[in-house]
């Protein structure tokens, strides 16, 4: 067992966590507009990664304004 995790340490995490997806997302969505409308094509390999990509980044826990607001919260409140 390592260190114990403290409040700013997890919203911290978790706000990277919602960075980084917000950043995939927008990395997929250029990947998928180079790739041109074939890539829109259900059967091409692209279509899929952006469809999975954008489906993940729409859960609750990774949307990054309300991990940012709950970082900062615990890092004005610490």
């Amino acid at each position: 067992a390592g260190p114990a995790i403290d409040g700013p340490a997890t919203m911290r995490s978790w706000r990277d966590c919602a960075m980084a997806t917000d950043i995939l997302v927008g990395v997929v969505n250029r990947l998928l507009r180079a790739v041109g409308t074939s890539g829109q094509s259900t059967t091409h390999p692209v279509q899929r990664f952006w469809r999975d990509v954008n489906s993940v980044a729409g859960h609750q826990a990774l949307q990054l304004e309300s991990a940012a607001v709950a970082y900062a919260q615990t890092v004005i409140e610490s």
